[in-house]
């Protein structure tokens, strides 16, 4: 397809698309079209996926001398990393750009003949984004759940009797907010007989699994105690030394990372 001489340039994006063996000319092609292929002459889905994979694809590089920068050499100045998240891909972008659609559906005026699921959603959404609300009960309410479903968080208290404690009850409860911390459960169709179904166990959902090997993962660790720490002092209240309170947080962390590990 090119030469691997570096005095020889890569062909222009036209020379690809009108090159005889270029995979434009068939029916599966998804990274390279020509600039005469419109939205009005594509399937709309399939000119999104072209568009991604365009503002990826650096074609001043040739992919016979370095296939990676040819195939991603764009992708760091077309998608910025967030401030609020570890990575970026293809699946952060598409689950982005979902979240988006189904916020701008629930912010959007009800219908009256809209489905009851949808109305209901709606209602909900709404009564969690009603910031003036929420401060308004203040942290009474969510201090009264922690209690009353989950025994209340041993953080916030200057006295912990731990044989009040039910670790089934909790994960039970827990379980039922879609919640999965030390084991998650579910029960799905069994894929060899589907008039059955099977009760699948597995390892929770520990927010540290994801940091493990990353780099400035001590950083980040740091400013997750720091978190727990903050909501445990706005949750009180608490009477013992605050340096006890971060010597406590510290040893949760490192638990959930023995756990995730």
């Amino acid at each position: 397809m090119y030469s691997s001489s570096t005095s020889r340039k890569a062909p222009s994006f036209e020379a690809l698309v009108d090159s005889p063996n270029s995979v434009a000319k068939t029916d599966t092609s998804l990274f390279v079209t020509s600039k005469r292929t419109t939205p009005t002459t594509m399937k709309a889905e399939r000119f999104e996926a072209l568009t991604y994979m365009q503002n990826s694809i650096d074609l001043n590089v040739n992919p016979c001398e370095d296939f990676y920068q040819f195939a991603c050499g764009k992708w760091n100045t077309s998608y910025h990393l967030p401030n609020s998240s570890l990575e970026v891909n293809m699946f952060s972008l598409i689950e982005t750009k979902t979240f988006n659609e189904i916020k701008a559906l629930l912010e959007a005026p009800a219908k009256d003949e809209e489905q009851p699921s949808l109305r209901n959603t709606r209602k909900y959404f709404t009564s969690c984004m009603n910031e003036g609300l929420i401060d308004q009960m203040g942290y009474d309410t969510l201090k009264e759940i922690l209690l009353q479903e989950f025994g209340g968080w041993p953080l916030t208290y200057s006295m912990w009797d731990e044989s009040k404690f039910d670790l089934e009850a909790t994960v039970k409860n827990l379980n039922s907010y879609n919640v999965s911390t030390l084991f998650y459960f579910t029960a799905d169709s069994d894929l060899m007989n589907n008039s059955y179904r099977t009760l699948q166990i597995g390892r929770g959902d520990f927010e540290t699994i994801d940091l493990i090997g990353v780099t400035q993962k001590d950083l980040i660790f740091k400013n997750y105690g720091t978190l727990i720490t903050e909501v445990a002092r706005l949750l009180g209240p608490y009477t013992y030394n605050v340096s006890v309170l971060m010597e406590d947080v510290k040893a949760m962390v490192q638990l959930e990372i023995d756990l995730a590990s």
